[in-house]
């Protein structure tokens, strides 16, 4: 089961208010947005996460 959790980020302030503003045009929280983006980038990620999941597999000492 998958649960939320509470993560601390830290951001310069420039980059914070470049969000602020895409997050508003797109009608979501800063929080929803920086979610939406992880989101995204995972799923572009697919092949990578699940190759690492396949050598943690094979080699479960392996970090």
């Amino acid at each position: 089961m998958d649960y939320e959790i509470k993560f601390t980020l830290r951001i310069m302030e420039s980059k914070m208010e470049k969000l602020r503003k895409i997050a508003e045009n797109n009608l979501r929280s800063v929080n929803k947005e920086i979610e939406y983006i992880i989101n995204n980038y995972i799923e572009e990620n697919k092949e990578v996460i699940e190759k690492a999941s396949k050598k943690k597999t094979e080699n479960p000492n392996r970090k």
